[in-house]
């Protein structure tokens, strides 16, 4: 609870502090995302484009300077330029929740968006 200063008298405010969740899709019929929920998957702009999460946080960091790493996995040009555009544009994501078809219970490059995003 915070106190606000109002003309001498004070006011109790409770802050709701949002804290991004990642959500997993579903192909079940009438299934929809809640508004506001961006989605994540392969094919699009955030779109994981390596097998694992691993590897994409590996590269991510790289990029963003985050890991204190300097050498990182062979990776295809396209590879990267998905991954450095992520990067330069992971402001967006920023408070938001985030869609994926990864199991809850696996970390998914949606979790690692999430983290990035919100540093």
């Amino acid at each position: 609870m915070a106190q606000i200063e109002n003309g001498g008298s004070s006011t109790s405010v409770h802050a709701i502090v949002h804290r991004p969740r990642r959500h997993q899709r579903s192909r079940k019929k009438g299934s929809r995302l809640p508004d506001g929920v961006v989605c994540v998957t392969r094919p699009g702009k955030w779109g994981n484009p390596f097998e694992t999460a691993g590897e994409f946080r590996s590269l991510l960091e790289a990029i963003i300077g985050v890991s204190g790493q300097s050498e990182f996995h062979a990776v295809n040009l396209q590879q990267f330029a998905q991954v450095n555009a992520i990067a330069r544009n992971r402001h967006e994501l920023r408070g938001k929740d985030v869609a994926c078809w990864c199991g809850l219970d696996h970390e998914c490059h949606a979790d690692v968006l999430i983290e990035l995003a919100n540093r």
